[in-house]
């Protein structure tokens, strides 16, 4: 049965991965009346088809990517050696990370592109929600190990009941506040939104 879930979970999020990959390779259409002359770089701060209002820098990408890359490759092979299959849910998470990560490569050379931010947003702003879950299964279990069920607030076999409640709520706020800054046309909408996921990310890391 755990092979089961194990295979389904990884066939879904490959196929997840594969639909936004082929979404990157579409080229995002500008907004009537963009200058024939348009040039995404000259001023992104001010440009309101780059919603990143920045060029993204391959070289702090690269590093960032490395460094992820690193951790979720040694915490595999830890996962896979000790038998902590359990803390799968960080591994996924890292993984999806560093592919959110990766598509600011390509906003570095097509910063315009809607689709490659909302791929980059989408895996970067939400992966977070699999850390958290990640810790809740380590309170239960080792609250349950230690004997110590009796000092939390919400017994162990409920933590996964409570995490499911608001981890949805949160991700669901958050890809709120994604698709606002995504479809924003206003700086404003677009500091609105951005300023909704991050806050939500800060909440759930408290």
């Amino acid at each position: 049965m755990a092979l089961g879930f194990r295979r389904i979970t990884a066939t879904v999020l490959g196929l997840v991965m594969v639909a936004q990959w082929q979404q990157v390779h579409v080229a995002a259409a500008l907004p009537p009346g963009t200058p024939a002359d348009y040039d995404p770089y000259v001023d992104p701060k001010h440009d309101i088809n780059n919603p990143l209002k920045y060029i993204a820098t391959d070289s702090l990408t690269a590093v960032s990517f490395a460094l992820v890359m690193v951790v979720a490759i040694s915490q595999t092979y830890c996962v896979f050696k000790w038998g902590a299959k359990w803390m799968l849910s960080l591994v996924i998470g890292e993984y999806c990370f560093a592919f959110g990560l990766s598509m600011r490569f390509a906003l570095n050379r097509h910063p315009d592109s809607l689709s490659t931010y909302i791929v980059e947003d989408m895996f970067v702003v939400l992966s977070p929600c699999a850390f958290i879950a990640a810790d809740y299964v380590l309170l239960g279990r080792m609250a349950t190990y230690l004997g110590l069920d009796k000092h939390l607030l919400v017994s162990p076999r409920k933590i996964t009941a409570a995490f499911v409640t608001s981890d949805v709520t949160t991700f669901l706020i958050q890809a709120a506040g994604g698709g606002l800054s995504a479809a924003a046309k206003t700086e404003k909408a677009n500091r609105t939104g951005s300023r909704v996921s991050s806050q939500i990310t800060t909440i759930m890391l408290r």
